[in-house]
């Protein structure tokens, strides 16, 4: 789809935005983690580790599509079935063991008062949430081609990305980078 901006100059196609090719490499290579053999723990939490900063990057930097009216009642028909969830929720397990609980102070900016206490993560439900959240729109672009990639990166980016899974994926790669980093894998 190609339109005309404000100044009259053409806006490149969004499959051509350096952003947008970098989230799907990433969101498929977070997937394949979930998809294909597991490595050993500490190569598996690495290669998460590493394309959840992509996906994290990229997905700051996704542009904001240009709305085609022929989109406004598309929604994406894939969705994961209960099978989907417990394969993914069970290869993290697996992966994890008894290291998926963490601890975060949920607003930063907000420094907490003598009686706070710290929330509890959970870094199984929250890879399996990112997973929800990515996957659909990499199967509706397998399937669909770029035809409706204004509406997949819609998704992937609003208001998801900054009320909810970009605040997941953050709090999960604090947790991956204590495991990798912290020692606290043996394969």
């Amino acid at each position: 789809m190609r339109s005309s901006s404000a100044g009259g100059e053409r806006r490149k196609p969004l499959r051509d935005h350096a952003a947008v090719r970098e989230f799907i490499a990433a969101g498929k290579q977070f997937c394949g983690l979930f998809e294909g053999p597991v490595p050993g723990r500490e190569a598996w939490c690495r290669a998460a580790l590493t394309a959840l900063s992509r996906i994290y990057a990229a997905a700051s930097a996704l542009p904001d599509p240009e709305w085609d009216r022929e989109l406004d009642r598309w929604e994406n028909p894939h969705r994961l079935s209960v099978r989907d969830r417990e394969r993914i929720t069970s290869v993290a397990a697996v992966v994890l063991g008894d290291e998926r609980e963490y601890w975060v102070w949920l607003d930063p900016l907000d420094p907490p008062g003598p009686d706070a206490e710290l929330e509890n993560g959970d870094l199984v439900e929250d890879l399996a949430e990112l997973y929800r959240e990515i996957k659909p729109g990499l199967v509706a672009l397998a399937r669909n081609g770029a035809r409706f990639l204004p509406r997949i990166v819609s998704a992937w980016k609003y208001p998801a990305f900054e009320s909810s899974w970009g605040i997941v994926a953050l709090n999960a790669m604090r947790a991956l980078h204590g495991l990798v980093y912290g020692g606290l894998l043996e394969d």
